[in-house]
Formats: C-alpha cells, sequence, structure tokens
C-alpha cells in the first residue's frame, strides 16, 4: 500500500508530520514547521531539514497508535551551509542538499551510513526554492527555482560519482519555483509550481533520459505550488496539497486530484483532506 506524509495543520491546529492515512491520519511527529524549511522521506525515514539540522525518524517497527514520536537522530549540516529555501533529494543512501536563501549555488551530501558530509561542486546556476529528483541510483536532477530577482526555467543533472554537473535537460517550457517534480515508469513529471507573479496548474513530461522536448499533459483543476506529487500503482499521477498565489491573495489547497496516464478525461479533484495546510507531500520509496 502507498503510504503518503507531508507537513501539514490539522483541523485542530495540531502541526507536524502526517502520514494522510484514510480515514484517519497519523501524526508522526508533532512540531512547528515552515515551509521554508525541506521534507522528504525514503526507506522507511521521515527526514525533516531546518537551518543548521537535519531530524530523521525511522517509521519501520514503530506503532502508529503510539506516535507521535521523537526524532531518532538530529545531524548538523556543516558551516556555513544552512537550509531555508533548499531543495533536497535522497539518491543511493545519502541526501544531497541543494541551494537557498543563505547558499544558492551550493551543495553538499550526507552519507547515511557513516554520517559524514562531503561538499559537492556548485550547481552552474544559483537556485532557491528549486525542485529535485533522483533519475537513477547515481544521477540527480535539479529544475527552475530563483535567485530572488527572476525565477529559472532551466535544469543541470549531477552524476554523484564524478561530481560533474551538466546541461542534460530541455528548459522548462515557464520559469517555475516551488513546483513538483517525480520519476514515474520512464519520464519525469513537472507539475505546478510560482512563477514569480502567481501558482501556475500546467504538466509537463520528459523522458527520464533528458532525450526530446517537455510534452504537455492535461493542467491541473486547482493551480498550486508547495505541494507533492507521486505515482500510484494503477498507472497514475497524484497531486496533494499545496498553495495557491493570486491576484486576489493565497489560499492554502487541502484537495488532492490524479490522473490517469492511459489517455483519460483529465485531472479529476478528490475530496479535500481534513486539513488546514497540506505542504511537500511524498511518498515513501
Amino acid at each position: 500500500m502507498q503510504r503518503i506524509f507531508a507537513l501539514g495543520v490539522d483541523e485542530d491546529q495540531i502541526p507536524g508530520i502526517w502520514e494522510l492515512r484514510h480515514p484517519s491520519p497519523t501524526l508522526w511527529v508533532q512540531s512547528p514547521h515552515n515551509v521554508l524549511d525541506l521534507f522528504l522521506t525514503h526507506s522507511s525515514r521521515l527526514i525533516y531539514c531546518t537551518g543548521t539540522k537535519v531530524e530523521i525518524l525511522a517509521v519501520e517497527g514503530k506503532d502508529p497508535n503510539e506516535a507521535p514520536y521523537g526524532w531518532d537522530e538530529v545531524l548538523h549540516v556543516p558551516c556555513p551551509f544552512f537550509i531555508k529555501r533548499t531543495s533536497g533529494v535522497v539518491i543511493g543512501d545519502s541526501l544531497v542538499l541543494l541551494g537557498g536563501e543563505k547558499n544558492p549555488q551550493e551543495a553538499c551530501q550526507l552519507d547515511f551510513r557513516t554520517e559524514t558530509w562531503t561538499t559537492l561542486s556548485p550547481m552552474r546556476e544559483k537556485r532557491i526554492t528549486a525542485a529535485s529528483v533522483a533519475l537513477d541510483p547515481h544521477t540527480l536532477l535539479v529544475l527552475g527555482g530563483s535567485d530572488l530577482d527572476k525565477t529559472f526555467s532551466c535544469c543541470e543533472s549531477l552524476d554523484v560519482r564524478t561530481g560533474q554537473w551538466s546541461p542534460s535537460f530541455e528548459t522548462l517550457p515557464v520559469p517555475l519555483s516551488g513546483h513538483a517534480v517525480t520519476v514515474y515508469d520512464d519520464h519525469v513529471y513537472n507539475s505546478g509550481g510560482w512563477d514569480g507573479n502567481k501558482s501556475r496548474g500546467e504538466v509537463w513530461r520528459s523522458k527520464v533520459n533528458g532525450l526530446g522536448p517537455w510534452e504537455a499533459l492535461s493542467s491541473l483543476n486547482i493551480e498550486r505550488h508547495n505541494h507533492g506529487m507521486m505515482g500510484d500503482s494503477v498507472g497514475g499521477l497524484s497531486v496533494v496539497g499545496g498553495r495557491q498565489q493570486t491576484s486576489f491573495g493565497s489560499t492554502e489547497i487541502v484537495a488532492t486530484e490524479t490522473l490517469s496516464l492511459d489517455g483519460g478525461q483529465g485531472w479529476a479533484t478528490n475530496v479535500k483532506l481534513p486539513f488546514k495546510k497540506v505542504w511537500q507531500a511524498t511518498d515513501m520509496k
């Protein structure tokens, strides 16, 4: 069964890291959080990155009925790297942190086995609130982001074996930050995002090998950024949560949408989740 986790605030105003289980969500860690922080999952780990800390909880073997739990580990990021509007991806048995407000071009890697950090080659562009995803066990892709003055559409990939960055993908059709990216079957999918003025709803995909242009799919029913996207087990995609910003103001989005990739009728909006806020949703891989 697919397990989806997110930063959330429920209808009783309880903040923390939630598993979006139906019909009763599970609060695994109760703590305040910020949309400017970074949340990831991998191999039963919940990974919350904020400021100078990486906090980890292994949920395997833990009884959800006894939740919430405290963190199993708190690791410190080497100075001067600071996590704020930083992107990140788990690749192999390591965590890679990318950019952010105070270190927009920097990258560093945490080896989970040895709990040691390595400084990686700087990215080709300065990036804040970019999206990133693992393409294979050795390669990650970072897409879009901003540098406070403008929003980017360019992409670059890193081979962690060589430490070399390369512009291996076509640029995104529009500049974006705060967008959601996932790899499903042989494609990279990109949804939503912030273009510097408003939230977007377009969805594109590209071959995971980077060959060819981005292909437009049906747009989301609700424009959003700071959301999550994942493939499911029945040949489709889901987007979860996020925030919508328009000229009229900001709205928290707690509805999910699903898309069948077999040529269906576009995105279907599902029942709203029992939350006030849902950010950075991700499935456990």
